[in-house]
Parts: C-alpha cells; sequence; structure tokens
C-alpha cells in the first residue's frame, strides 16, 4: 500500500514550533513517530485527503479533532475526574459532559466514547481510538487509575497536567508577541523618518 504524505506542526522539547511533512501509512503511525522524538503535536493534515484505512474525508486527515485544544481537554477531564470522585460511574459522567461540554467536536468524542464504554470496553482501551486527541501520557494515567480504582484521582492530576502545559504554551506565545511588535513599531518609526522628516 502506498503509504500518504502529512503535513504537521509541533512543539519541540525546547519550546520552538516545527512545521514539516512526513510520509506514512496512518495518522496514527505519523503521530507515534513524532512522539517518539518528544514533539507535542499541535496537528497533521494529510496532503492527498485521505484518512485512516484510505477512506476519503472532509476537510483532510483527522479534521473533526481539529479544534479541540488543550484548555478544552483539560476542563473536560478535570470535571470528569471530579464527577467519580463524586461516586458517579463512568457511563453517567460521561453522559452528563456530553451535555455541559460546549465544544460540538469532543461533544463527539464524549458520545463514541459513552457509546464504548456501555459495549463493556475499557475507558483507557476507548481512549486509544483518539491518538490525535488523547497522548499515550494520558492514557497511562486512565490505566494507571483503573488498575489502582482511582481514575476520577487519576484524572485531575492529568487534568493538571494539561493545564500547566496550556499556560506554558500562553507564556511562549506571549514571549513570542513581544518582540514581533517591537520590530513592526521600530519599522514604521523609521518608514516614517523617510517620509516626514528625511527630505
Amino acid at each position: 500500500m502506498k503509504m500518504a504524505q502529512f503535513e504537521y506542526k509541533v512543539i519541540t522539547a525546547s519550546g520552538g514550533a516545527l512545521v514539516g511533512r512526513l510520509e506514512g501509512n496512518s495518522a496514527q503511525d505519523v503521530a507515534d513517530s513524532l512522539r517518539s522524538k518528544g514533539y507535542r503535536i499541535i496537528y497533521i493534515k494529510e496532503l492527498r485527503g485521505l484518512s485512516l484505512g484510505g477512506k476519503k474525508t472532509e476537510g483532510g486527515l483527522l479534521s473533526r479533532f481539529h479544534g479541540i485544544n488543550v484548555r478544552d481537554l483539560s476542563i473536560f477531564t478535570n470535571q470528569f475526574g471530579t464527577m467519580l470522585n463524586a461516586g458517579l460511574s463512568i457511563s453517567r459522567a460521561l453522559a452528563v459532559l456530553e451535555k455541559q461540554t460546549s465544544n460540538p467536536k469532543l461533544v463527539q468524542i464524549i458520545k463514541e466514547l459513552s457509546v464504548e464504554v456501555k459495549k463493556g470496553n475499557q475507558l483507557s482501551m476507548a481512549l486509544k481510538k483518539y491518538p490525535l486527541v488523547f497522548s499515550p501520557l494520558y492514557i497511562s494515567m486512565v490505566q494507571a487509575g483503573e488498575t489502582s480504582g482511582n481514575l476520577g484521582a487519576s484524572l485531575i492530576t492529568m487534568s493538571s497536567f494539561l493545564q500547566r502545559d496550556y499556560e506554558t504554551r500562553n507564556k511562549i506565545r506571549g514571549a513570542m508577541t513581544y518582540p514581533v511588535a517591537v520590530l513592526g513599531f521600530a519599522i514604521l518609526i523609521v518608514v516614517g523618518l523617510f517620509i516626514f522628516v528625511i527630505p
């Protein structure tokens, strides 16, 4: 089977953004390859419009996952863990979250997770179907919670990690914005000098 071309954007270990292209049999293969290098994935998009298994999709590879950011995932995870700690079952908690979540793409995933759990599958196994949303670390935390019987606590711990990740990304963006603004202001001053001052 001919491999497809994927475009990706990741955050490197040093905190910089990196955009590139990579060949792979599937999005999951590409995601696994990037994560093995220590990258945090921002997005992966198939350039030829093929999805997992070679089926056509609208708007590119796994476009339905584009728009689920770290902040959305952190809030969902925290609320999920809080409900489980309060005594709700996984199915009941997912049903409540489905109604409370405002991000439509995340709502769709919650619905699909709920279906898998009702079939008797473990939550960690259901999460593995969404490698571009739930990282190996996330899934490992859920598996640890399932094994220990403290799934709620594991989810809350994971939400704290996601929140810190979100705050770190914002700091990086803020640090990049300031020098760009200063450069833009300097250019305006130089242009103004040439137009209004220098004859």
